[in-house]
Parts: structure tokens; C-alpha cells; sequence
């Protein structure tokens, strides 16, 4: 009985894709931004032609996030997420500026949210005009990137 159960549990953590890992530790590593909703950027956004490749990269409760092309447009900060809100919570630390958004976080995607205020997180993934009459909320989602 007991070989039974330990194979049904250990059968569905490799289909369901259990994961023990922190929100913190699954945001490690690289991740490609491929869809925005809205707009909203970390730092001075380039031409519309050269906004690919937009990165955001974390490492232990740091964050790099890197608008285009270019070492001029990126940004280095901490971040640090609360798993206590719903949806979760992830604020950014930078330059004396802080941003509390919304997150939800897979092994290959990544879906960040920001509110129409730096420091008021939105209560749910939207982003963009013409819906709001700002361009916030922004809505960003990323991709993990490929291992170098």
C-alpha cells in the first residue's frame, strides 16, 4: 500500500509540476519580456524599435532590469516578494523610489502587474489603455530565458 501512494504522489509532482521552492528562489535567473499591456518602464524607455530585448534578471533579492539595447538603460535594485496578499505582492527597491506591484510567477512565465500609483498595488492582472485613462496599470509578462 504504502509503494502504491508513494508513486501516485511522486507520479503527480511530475505531471502537476510540484514545486517547493520559494516564490523567491522560482524568480531566480533571467526572464524576457514578449507582451505589455499598458506602459511602463524602470527606467528611460528607448525608441519603440529598439525596446527588444527588455530583461529583467534576479538574483538573491536583487533585480537588473535592462530596457533594450544598451548598458544606458539599466536599472539595479531589490526587490522582495509578499506571499501573504491575493493576488501576491512583489515590491521594487530603486534610486529612492519604491513600487509595489502584483506578481504570479510559473516555471516559464512570469506576469507582473503595476498600479496607477507606485506605492498602491493593482488588485488584479490588467494593463493599458483604452480601458484606463492613464497608461497605467501596466501589465508586463516575461519568459524565462533560455540557459546561456
Amino acid at each position: 500500500m504504502r509503494k502504491v501512494v508513494l508513486l501516485s504522489v511522486t507520479t503527480f509532482c511530475i505531471a502537476g509540476g510540484c514545486d517547493s521552492r520559494t516564490d523567491q528562489q522560482k524568480l531566480q535567473g533571467e526572464w524576457l519580456l514578449f507582451e505589455m499591456y499598458g506602459e511602463f518602464d524602470f527606467c528611460p524607455q528607448p525608441a519603440k524599435q529598439d525596446w527588444l530585448p527588455t530583461t529583467m534578471a534576479f538574483t538573491a533579492n536583487e533585480f537588473r532590469f535592462t530596457n533594450g539595447k544598451g548598458s544606458r538603460h539599466n536599472l539595479v535594485g531589490t526587490f522582495d516578494c509578499d506571499i501573504t496578499h491575493s493576488p501576491k505582492q512583489i515590491t521594487f527597491v530603486f534610486d529612492r523610489r519604491t513600487i509595489i506591484g502584483i506578481y504570479d510567477v510559473s516555471t516559464t512565465v512570469l506576469r507582473v502587474c503595476i498600479g496607477e500609483h507606485d506605492n498602491k498595488p493593482p488588485t488584479e492582472f490588467n494593463g493599458g489603455a483604452p480601458v484606463f485613462k492613464t497608461s497605467r496599470p501596466a501589465l508586463l509578462l516575461f519568459k524565462r530565458a533560455p540557459k546561456k
